[in-house]
């Protein structure tokens, strides 16, 4: 009868944990970090939550970086925390901060970002990436996506085609993945593994 009391204990914690996850909402985070703000001053609010214990929590960490972006200071220690909370952050909220960091003019943080969490789909990252291939030029930029490709095959092989069209280079990718498939007919998981 005990181990009933254990499992039942386990699940009930395993379900708090998967409801917590799907509630979890940057705009509510970012919420809470404007009602702090408007009675404490950001320079005190950051000095607190650069101080505050470690965490992997993921609404505290959230809260850490949106406190810390707000106060200016440098978020990448943030980000490598957030890659670490327990449970994971889902992929919809990875977005959310990724799209944050672009509405928010902060190209070189949306991109570390997207290099911290390559499955985000946030929505507004074609724009950031023709911006930046306006600046760096597109082969710097698509080599780039091409590294996130293996963690999100589908969605990151479109936003190198999409960019790609606007200057009209993407039937060069088209003609590389047909001679890479040629060469690996039999390596079918590698072409098909987003339609698995």
């Amino acid at each position: 009868m005990k181990w009933i009391a254990t499992a039942s204990s386990i699940l009930l914690v395993a379900h708090t944990q998967a409801l917590a996850q799907e509630e979890l909402s940057l705009w509510e985070v970012e919420r809470r970090a404007i009602d702090l703000l408007v009675t404490t001053d950001v320079t005190a609010l950051a000095a607190s939550v650069s101080g505050a214990t470690n965490t992997t929590d993921p609404e505290e960490l959230l809260f850490r970086l949106e406190v810390l972006l707000r106060a200016g200071h440098d978020v990448g220690a943030a980000l490598d925390a957030l890659k670490g909370s327990v449970p994971q952050l889902p992929t919809h909220v990875t977005g959310d901060v990724v799209n944050a960091l672009i509405n928010r003019k902060e190209r070189a943080l949306a991109l570390a970002a997207l290099e911290r969490f390559p499955t985000a789909h946030a929505g507004w990252e074609l724009e950031l990436l023709k911006e930046w291939t306006a600046e760096v030029g597109w082969e710097t930029v698509d080599r780039w996506a091409a590294q996130r490709q293996p963690a999100a095959m589908e969605y990151w092989l479109r936003q190198r085609l999409l960019l790609r069209s606007d200057i009209g280079k993407a039937q060069e990718l088209f003609d590389e993945l047909v001679a890479d498939a040629r060469a690996h007919p039999a390596d079918v998981e590698r072409f098909c593994s987003s339609h698995a």
